[in-house]
Formats: structure tokens, C-alpha cells, sequence
């Protein structure tokens, strides 16, 4: 009888912790039956969540399910390395990167979006890695922000392999190498690094 946006139970195992409505999203079932790997989808219609932190590494996204970050903080800790494979929409909220860990679109079907003002604050060593084309766009007064998580270490790039990737109003501050495209087809419009050894 709880309202969707109600947390009435969490999934609990050695590695991480996950909120949910146990009614609404495992329908009815006992906790240990419910679906860890769709977790991240069902989180999203929880007006009532605004953190999230992710400590185990199989953290997969459920087939032809697009992940929507709307206003919500999502920290993935060190050696944490996520597949987005079906698209991914970021929106008010920041994403944070441990260090070493690595966020990977490969997904054709959905988008990989982020709105103006979205934060990637990204640990030492950690990277983003396009196999499949991101849009980045940001504006003047608020621009796509990637920074340090720990002053002085510096992340490593952002990894353009796919073709027609669009990136503008972006602020890259921080990073090892900060870009690197081995693709065609893209847009770069006012694209700012500071604080990286090759810019």
C-alpha cells in the first residue's frame, strides 16, 4: 500500500545497500528475490532520493531501459567500471567517479545526455570512454563541469572513439591528457581545460 515514491525496504548484500519500494518493484516478493542489476532504473522515480552510492562492481543496466539521473547525486567509488549500454539522461544532479573507476557508453539505441550545469567530478586515473556517440551541452552561465575529486590528482580523459560526438559549454579542469578523439564527425564549441598536463 506504499506510495510509489515511498522507500519502504532495502536489498541489502556485502557490497552495497539499494533502496527501493519492495511493493511497487519486486512485486511482493522476499527481499533476496528482488533484482539487483535494475536497481539503478527503479531509483529514478523516487522524488525523495537525492544520493546515491554504488560500491559494488556488477552494476548492469536493464535491456531497453534508459537511465534518467533527474536531481540526484550518484557516486560510483574506486575501481568501479559501468557500461552504459541502453542511454543515460543527466539532469541536476552531479556524477562522481572514484579513483581508477571508468564510465563507459556503448549503447546505439538511447542517448548519452547531460544538461547544462551537470558536474562529473572524477577521482584520479578515472575516465569517460565514448564507443558510442555523447552529447555534452552546456551553456555560457551554465557549463558542463568536469573536475578533480581530489585536488592535485588528476584524472585521466575523456575517450572519443565513437564518431559524431557534440560537446559544448565545457569545462575540463584537471585531467592527464583531458581529450582524446579518434573519431570524425564531431562538434567542439567553446571547450575550456585548465589545470591538465597536455589540454
Amino acid at each position: 500500500g506504499a506510495a510509489d515514491d515511498e522507500i519502504s525496504s532495502h536489498f541489502i548484500d556485502d557490497n552495497w545497500i539499494v533502496p527501493y519500494n519492495l511493493d511497487t518493484y519486486c512485486g511482493g516478493e522476499i527481499i533476496a528475490n528482488c533484482n539487483p542489476a535494475a536497481v539503478l532504473y527503479f531509483i529514478t522515480p523516487q522524488s525523495n532520493i537525492t544520493q546515491y552510492t554504488y560500491s559494488g562492481a556488477d552494476i548492469v543496466q536493464p535491456d531497453d531501459v534508459i537511465w534518467n539521473f533527474n536531481n540526484i547525486d550518484v557516486t560510483f567509488p574506486a575501481g568501479i567500471d559501468v557500461t552504459i549500454t541502453e542511454g543515460l539522461n543527466i539532469s541536476g544532479g552531479t556524477v562522481t567517479l572514484g579513483d581508477g573507476s571508468e564510465l563507459t557508453f556503448s549503447g546505439s539505441a538511447h542517448a548519452f545526455n547531460a544538461d547544462p550545469g551537470t558536474v562529473f567530478r572524477m577521482g584520479e586515473h578515472s575516465r569517460l570512454t565514448a564507443t558510442s556517440p555523447i552529447t555534452l551541452v552546456g551553456t555560457a552561465p551554465e557549463p558542463i563541469r568536469f573536475e578533480q575529486l581530489t585536488s592535485g590528482k588528476r584524472w585521466d580523459y575523456i575517450d572519443l572513439t565513437a564518431d559524431g560526438n557534440t560537446l559544448q559549454y565545457v569545462e575540463l579542469d584537471g585531467a592527464d591528457k583531458t581529450i582524446e578523439v579518434r573519431s570524425t564527425g564531431n562538434t567542439f564549441d567553446n571547450i575550456t581545460s585548465t589545470g591538465g598536463l597536455r589540454g
